[in-house]
């Protein structure tokens, strides 16, 4: 178990803590708890950060981190982008529900690829891209922006940003996916 692995799965472990908070200040309006949930993703976001970062610098990369790395970050964004828009009380900046379909559709056809070329080929062969992590970091400024409440403006500025990126970064992983899918198989008979 390497460090990297470890905030990963601290990360993971704080997704449950998360989102009670955050349901406890949707459901009271208490400042306390809009702050506990601002410091906990804070602390997440750069939990994210340093396990990548302990990763590549220490040689710490893994099979394991490469796969509960990108899983840690879709608990948190889909947790927090299904409640903050389903959210429906005065002292909650709503994000856009367009912004948390068009992730949740994204993610779901991006785990059917994974799956398809992890049948055809045997391994995860869809690697993360710039663009996609582009995208996770406009969803998490989304989340950022509704629970510091920057606006109803503003945040629909980051959320277009964000459904742009999150629709440019499934189209290159689902050209990634057909293009590996087409090719000859490998697998002998």
């Amino acid at each position: 178990m390497t460090t990297a692995n470890r905030i990963t799965l601290g990360r993971i472990a704080l997704v449950p803590v998360f989102a009670v908070i955050l349901l406890a200040y949707i459901r009271s309006g208490a400042e306390l708890y809009r702050w506990l949930s601002i410091a906990l993703l804070a602390i997440m976001a750069i939990g994210d950060v340093a396990d990548g970062y302990i990763a590549r610098r220490f040689g710490q990369q893994t099979e394991i981190g490469s796969l509960l790395d990108p899983l840690a970050d879709k608990l948190l964004l889909t947790l927090a982008l299904v409640i903050l828009s389903l959210a429906d009380r005065p002292h909650v900046d709503r994000i856009p529900l367009w912004l948390t379909a068009t992730v949740l559709c994204r993610d779901a056809m991006l785990l059917l690829i994974v799956v398809a070329v992890g049948v055809r080929v045997g391994q995860r062969a869809v690697h993360p891209r710039p663009i996609g992590k582009a995208a996770t970091v406009l969803q998490l400024a989304c989340v950022f922006g509704s629970l510091l409440q920057v606006g109803d403006s503003l945040l629909r500025l980051a959320a277009v940003a964000a459904v742009l990126c999150t629709l440019l970064a499934g189209a290159l992983y689902l050209l990634d996916g057909l293009k590996i899918l087409r090719q000859p198989s490998n697998i002998t008979k």
